[in-house]
């Protein structure tokens, strides 16, 4: 209908607008109950929502409105549109927050240039009811160390040893009278003949001292009489017990299974992205806090998928084949990024933030 002011110029019509826009994009302030939280930081290596989905449409056709129920299709809490064309779901952010500068988030959305779609590592970033996001807690992975410990004990055997000083008298004293000489006795300890003559009486004493044994011994002998006796002691010096102790830590690192069920064989660390395809693999089962290689693969062939993946410790993905331009990453990479535990077994690699162990399944080798 023509302006009544101007008649070259169309005012509209019966319940319809004519709608002009300024050429500056807006923040949409939230769609479908998902309330606008500002503008987050992100990078490619440490994603802060780490869920990549295909709006309707895809990346050419991607709004806020369309990312956000592609998240709600999902069961997330959290969406983020970026650089225009991605969007990325979640129920906690991982990494980055808040960016400093609220205006970096200046890209219009590839299906509405009226609206920002992020930026340049920065996300228009939205949550259901308008709840503030929380952080991402990651589970705590078996312990991924074996410690050995073995002890040793020396003992010494009692040594004694002995220094002897002895100091020894000997004093002799005779008085004899001699009519005739008397009958000697056959030894020291026996009694010699009596006679009805004089006697000759000797005696001799003998001591001996030693620092650690010590015998002192004291004989006397007469002609009547001959004693004899010795006492004994010693001394050992106390036992010496030493030991020592050893320790060995020995560090385990997650590697992926070559071949961990028959006719199942690894393919390689990927570089998982986001463009207008989507994630590498289409079908993400539910994260898991006991994941391993072998619960993802049955998962996946439970239903009817040739294609196994896992990522970021938690994560199964599941399809027939890869998505176009899927990248395998240079083997030091891989090494650097495909690395993290498994929930369920810390001695196995289930890929890392962003990157995706693949596994796939050769009929020819069943």
């Amino acid at each position: 209908m023509a302006c009544t002011g101007d008649a070259t110029q169309v005012c509209g019509a019966g319940n319809r607008i004519n709608l002009f826009w300024s050429g500056v994009p807006t923040a949409n302030p939230g769609v479908e109950g998902f309330v606008l939280q500002g503008c987050w930081t992100d990078s490619v290596g440490n994603r802060s929502l780490t869920h990549a989905v295909r709006p309707l449409g895809g990346g050419k056709n991607n709004t806020i409105d369309n990312c956000v129920n592609a998240c709600i299709a999902g069961g997330y809490i959290l969406a983020g549109a970026e650089y225009s064309g991605e969007c990325f779901c979640d129920n906690t952010y991982h990494f980055g927050g808040p960016a400093s500068d609220q205006t970096t988030c200046n890209m219009a959305c590839k299906g509405n240039v009226t609206e920002y779609c992020g930026g340049s590592n920065r996300l228009s970033l939205y949550s259901l009811g308008g709840v503030a996001p929380v952080q991402y807690a990651a589970p705590l992975p078996p312990a991924p160390t074996t410690t050995s410990s073995s002890s040793a004990t020396d003992s010494t055997t009692p040594t004694s040893s002995s220094s002897t000083t002895s100091t020894s008298s000997t004093s002799t004293s005779s008085t004899s009278s001699v009519t005739d000489a008397p009958t000697p006795p056959s030894s020291s300890d026996s009694q010699p003949t009596p006679t009805d003559t004089p006697t000759t009486s000797s005696t001799t004493s003998t001591t001996s001292t030693s620092l650690t044994t010590s015998i002192t011994s004291t004989s006397t002998t007469s002609a009547s009489t001959s004693t004899t006796s010795t006492t004994s002691s010693s001394t050992a010096d106390p036992v010496t017990t030493s030991s020592t102790t050893s320790s060995t830590t020995t560090t385990i690192t997650p590697t992926p299974i070559s071949t961990p069920f028959p006719s199942w064989t690894y393919r390689g660390c990927y570089i998982d992205n986001n463009n207008d395809a989507g994630r590498l693999l289409p079908l993400q089962q539910p994260d898991s806090t006991t994941l391993t290689i072998e619960s993802c693969i049955n998962a996946c062939s439970a239903a009817g998928y040739s294609i196994a993946g896992v990522e970021f410790g938690d994560e199964c993905w599941c399809g027939n084949e890869l998505a176009d331009g899927a990248t395998k990453a240079s083997v030091g990479i891989a090494r650097s990024k495909c690395h993290s535990p498994c929930t369920g077994d810390g001695g196995e690699s289930c890929g890392g933030p962003w990157f995706l162990e693949v596994y796939g399944f050769d009929a020819g080798a069943a």
